[in-house]
């Protein structure tokens, strides 16, 4: 009855009627009600012209939905459970925004964000499959071995293309249906093993980083861009050490996911994407050009389309790219990245330094041999002869698994996939043995000790990609190194040119051994393709960085 009498204007009445309908959800503790009765009231007082009423009233429907989501126990359950929710977040920030009070709109924002991952990250490692009870850790393995047999196959029939017989078609559909099924089966398995682990039944919520704590931790010469989807409209908060500010870009979801889906059409086909970048650099820079004219660097937090925007690409009315004008680095959230910050500057420097490259592992899948990856991984030891290779049948996931601890660096040149009707499947391939099937997926990365690793790269194939569930939390591998141990990931959007991605690596670390930062490093890198390789961005602005932006490789410091 409230909602009916808001919509026709009696807002006495409809006032009346959400309390009475408050307090008889609070005395059955109805709290998916609860929330919803407080988003009708907020509501109700904005269209009274009572904006404050509005945000209180909305904020304390935010209070519900966190509590009831710190008490889910599953992350992955977490993940998708904000799906429903962000129209109140939305909503306050709205009002705020409106009211002129930046620094608070930009409190809610990352309180919108779903937390489920700085969560993971203030918890601290909980292994995934240590203290399982024998007959679980028997149903994982089992479920897991016939996951790898069935790809395998699948991959060799599926490459076999028209000679397949027509058995072997009636095979691989079979094969794709077991998939699904035991990807479902797993899937659950994994989630009762979260949700009855002591670490995750202990877990509680984190509030997020407050703005001027997060601002308090930027360095000179650099600004943060957190961009947040509004009613029609696009919110850029940009921050500096100096300041907050913002601008609103009309601009609606679907307009913005049309641009970045055109533009990655014509980037997958090497077409020209310069009226493309043009009109997103139009669009997400332009309106605050004029805060980030002192910045050599920017971090990014993306939402919505923009987690699968090169941003690097971008260029200004005169042609200029935006990689040619900053470096550039990413995170999920701001929060996140102050944590990423934080947990590099507390990083105590091992004795040993290390870094492990693997390249071109040897696969059951039929795939295309990386021959250029070999000399991608080659070049990075003759740049430090510390660094231990691992090419073709001994680029084995057991050995990744087993000396990952020890690693001050780890560079993974492999094919990679991102599977996005199951995001936590999605991993990179590298050579069977050892009792592991040379699939190193999502949920395994998670259970890697990366505690004394500086940086994470993954030239592969889509390694940087992830699904986008409710509440912006992104599903894919750059957040599983990081939950790892890693401050920093670089990753790659699209499928890139191997040879491309070897000269891009060997400039890279020499760059990085010649003291610049990494974000610098990358920077420079990506400029040396461009310039001398391939102007066409296909080739070169992929690779992104995520994380900790500054700081330089200690192996390389110590070296010198």
């Amino acid at each position: 009855m409230g909602l009916i009498q808001t919509e026709r204007k009696k807002l006495k009445s409809a006032y009346d009627y959400l309390i009475e309908a408050r307090q008889i959800a609070q005395e059955r503790n109805i709290g998916e009600l609860l929330w919803r009765i407080d988003l009708a009231i907020a509501r109700l007082a904005e269209i009274d012209g009572r904006e404050d009423d509005a945000v209180e009233a909305a904020k304390q429907a935010m209070d519900k939905v966190e509590l009831m989501r710190a008490a889910i126990a599953a992350e992955a359950l977490k993940s998708g459970f904000m799906e429903d929710k962000q129209e109140i977040y939305s909503l306050a920030a709205s009002l705020l925004l409106k009211q002129g009070k930046i620094y608070e709109a930009m409190d809610i924002v990352e309180r919108a964000r779903s937390r489920s991952f700085l969560d993971l990250l203030q918890s601290g490692r909980i292994s995934l499959t240590a203290g399982l009870d024998p007959e679980t850790k028997k149903h994982e393995h089992e479920l897991s071995t016939a996951l790898s047999k069935l790809r395998t196959e699948t991959g060799w029939l599926t490459a076999k293309g028209t000679e397949r017989t027509p058995e072997q078609d009636a095979q691989l559909e079979r094969n794709f249906t077991q998939i699904d099924s035991l990807e479902i089966v797993y899937g659950r398995l994994l989630e009762e093993i979260e949700s009855r682990h002591p670490g995750y039944r202990s877990l509680v919520s984190v509030d997020p980083e407050p703005t001027e704590g997060i601002q308090g931790r930027l360095d000179n010469g650099e600004a943060l861009l957190e961009y947040y989807p509004l009613e029609n409209a696009l919110a850029v908060f940009v921050m500096t050490r100096d300041g907050l500010d913002v601008a609103i870009v009309s601009i609606d979801e679907d307009s913005l996911k049309a641009l970045v889906s055109g533009l990655r059409y014509r980037l997958e086909r090497k077409l020209s994407v310069q009226t493309e970048g043009r009109k997103l650099y139009k669009t997400l820079i332009k309106p605050v050009e004029k805060n980030i004219g002192g910045s050599q660097h920017l971090i990014v937090v993306p939402a919505g389309p923009l987690h699968y925007l090169p941003f690097a690409l971008l260029q200004d009315g005169e042609g200029n790219y935006l990689i040619d004008r900053f470096s550039l680095s990413f995170a999920p959230s701001a929060s996140v990245f102050a944590f990423c910050r934080n947990r590099a500057h507390q990083r105590v420097s091992q004795t040993k330094q290390t870094i492990l490259a693997f390249g071109n592992p040897e696969t059951d899948l039929p795939q295309e041999s990386l021959f250029f990856s070999e000399k991608e991984v080659n070049a990075i030891a003759y740049t430090y002869p510390k660094t231990e290779v691992f090419i073709r049948d001994q680029a084995k996931e057991s050995t990744l698994i087993r000396k990952s601890k020890e690693a001050s660096a780890l560079h993974l040149a492999c094919h990679g996939v991102f599977d996005s009707a199951n995001p936590i499947f999605s991993g990179l391939f590298l050579s069977p043995g050892g009792n592991q099937d040379g699939r190193l997926q999502m949920f395994e990365v998670f259970d890697l000790n990366l505690d004394h690793c500086d940086l994470v790269t993954l030239s592969a194939c889509e390694s940087g990609l992830g699904g986008i569930s409710g509440g912006e939390e992104i599903v894919g591998l750059n957040r599983a190194f990081i939950y790892a141990g890693s401050p920093r990931v670089i990753s790659t959007l699209w499928k890139v040119d191997d040879l491309a991605t070897a000269v891009l690596t060997k400039h890279f670390y020499r760059n990085l051994q010649s003291g610049m930062n990494y974000a610098r490093a990358l920077q420079k890198a990506q400029q040396h393709l461009k310039e001398r390789i391939h102007s066409h961005p296909a080739y070169w602005a992929a690779f992104q960085l995520n994380g900790e932006p500054g700081g330089y490789f200690e192996a390389f410091r110590a070296e010198n």
